[in-house]
């Protein structure tokens, strides 16, 4: 028995989302093995983002113009353009993570998970449509 009325990718896009149902320990239990494996990856690639984001954070300019790595490299980092260079291979892998979520998320709805509020939540964030 299912705790989460499954919702229909059709009905979504006629309805849009229903109210949103929490994410529970019961609720969890009572998902099919695809729907609770598409939540642990979604978690696993927000895990993943949250590092990059922090990465390129990380990176920002600084007042005296010199930034300094955890390696001990040290590089010239003044401007704004200096910093999207310097994170460039990082914000590639973050478009990459969020493409992955995308396509993740499009799988919960196909899978009926429209209910849950974490998915809809992630669809707005992600402009992924019903």
């Amino acid at each position: 028995m299912s705790f989460l009325n499954l919702v229909d990718r059709k009905l979504l896009k006629k309805q849009g989302f229903p109210k949103p149902v929490d994410l529970s320990e019961k609720l969890m239990m009572s998902l099919s093995d695809k729907q609770k494996q598409i939540l642990f990856n979604l978690s696993d690639l927000h895990d993943k983002a949250e590092g990059l984001v922090k990465k390129i954070n990380a990176c920002k300019p600084t007042p005296s113009g010199i930034l300094g790595f955890s390696d001990g490299a040290v590089t010239v980092c003044e401007t704004e353009d200096d910093w999207k260079i310097i994170t460039l291979k990082e914000r590639q892998e973050l478009k990459e993570v969020q493409k992955e979520m995308a396509a993740l998320l499009d799988k919960a709805l196909d899978l009926g998970m429209g209910g849950l509020g974490i998915i809809q939540k992630n669809c707005a964030a992600f402009k992924v449509k019903p």
